[in-house]
């Protein structure tokens, strides 16, 4: 009887799961783990410009989408750019709405995984630098629920970073500085690494000149936060594996249209899109294959001949480097 019971239980909590989260989307190919399960990913910030990416490289998985909204965002990159979200309609109607940045949506998402028991989850999802400060530093609640959801449930984990912790370091260098603000002349004498310490502060970030450096600076810190609570957890738990990208200024347009709005040299730390897609390709093998283990941090951009960040550790590890150069597609 108790037998019966037990398993009349299981039933109910798998029809309820049915309910409670979208069936996930499923691409052809379908590369398989033992068993015949295709491999799945749960993506958070599903609907953001990154995210779209995810979803067009990772051909033949089970992706379960996260985000806090589906359609149109008035806060995302596509939107910061004067662009029509491009993400289709049945990638639309398959997000499932967690706010991160709360409590209840912490649980929700520790729930989802033990649900969907997921091979890896690629974190994406940010609160960006054109909102306040108050509701940029929420992005330090996204980052515990996340983080702590995937060591609870032992889940390889590839998070979002940004170059834009790289900034403070880059104006203590003249030649970098002068790179970043136009000087088409310069060339680099030291590339910045991962393993560099960081320094951003008010007095580094303020030499950009922006009216709204403060919102820079706040972003910046959370991404901050986030390498550095990785790099705790990974300590105290020695089987987790978190992979942080630092992610280039990425985006629809010619990076050089966009920076006639932009005095700084985005171009020379532009992350072109088919960059983008193959470095999410070879991160996922990568950590699914244990290639990577531990906490990696990686620098990804795409070539431009004043580049000023050094990227040899994706190629040793990943077996990636850049196809793009910016200059010689977009100039």
């Amino acid at each position: 009887m108790n037998g019966f019971l037990k398993m009349i239980t299981r039933m109910t909590l798998w029809v309820s799961c049915l309910f409670l989260y979208p069936v996930p989307m499923e691409c052809a190919g379908k590369p398989t783990l033992e068993g015949g399960r295709p491999k799945k990913i749960v993506i958070t910030g599903a609907n953001g410009w990154i995210g779209y990416n995810a979803c067009k490289a990772f051909k033949g998985y089970q992706l379960i989408l996260v985000d806090n909204k589906a359609g149109y965002d008035p806060t995302n990159r596509f939107a910061m750019e004067g662009v029509d979200q491009s993400i289709s309609a049945e990638l639309r109607n398959k997000i499932i709405k967690i706010d991160l940045a709360t409590a209840k949506g912490g649980i929700k998402f520790t729930e989802l995984l033990n649900v969907e028991n997921p091979d890896c989850v690629l974190h994406l999802a940010a609160i960006l630098e054109n909102q306040t400060i108050t509701e940029i530093e929420k992005n330090n609640i996204i980052t515990a629920n996340v983080l702590n959801a995937c060591v609870k449930k032992q889940v390889k984990l590839i998070a979002a970073s940004s170059i834009m912790v790289m900034f403070g370091k880059a104006v203590r260098n003249q030649r970098i500085k002068q790179i970043l603000f136009g000087n088409l002349a310069v060339k680099p004498d030291y590339q910045l690494s991962v393993d560099d310490e960081l320094e951003n502060n008010e007095e580094t970030i303020l030499q950009f000149g922006r009216e709204k450096y403060k919102q820079y600076l706040a972003y910046i810190q959370t991404k901050e936060y986030l390498e550095n609570y990785a790099k705790k957890l990974v300590k105290e738990n020695p089987n987790q594996t978190i992979i942080l990208a630092r992610f280039g200024w990425t985006g629809i347009k010619n990076p050089y249209e966009l920076e006639k709005n932009n005095y700084l040299k985005g171009s020379t730390f532009y992350l072109a899109q088919e960059d983008l897609q193959t470095f999410l390709i070879k991160c996922v093998e990568a950590i699914l294959t244990d290639k990577v283990t531990k906490c990696r941090k990686y620098v990804v951009v795409s070539e431009h001949p004043q580049r000023w960040v050094d990227m040899h550790n994706a190629k040793h590890d990943l077996g990636w480097e850049p196809a793009i150069n910016i200059k010689e597609k977009y100039s």
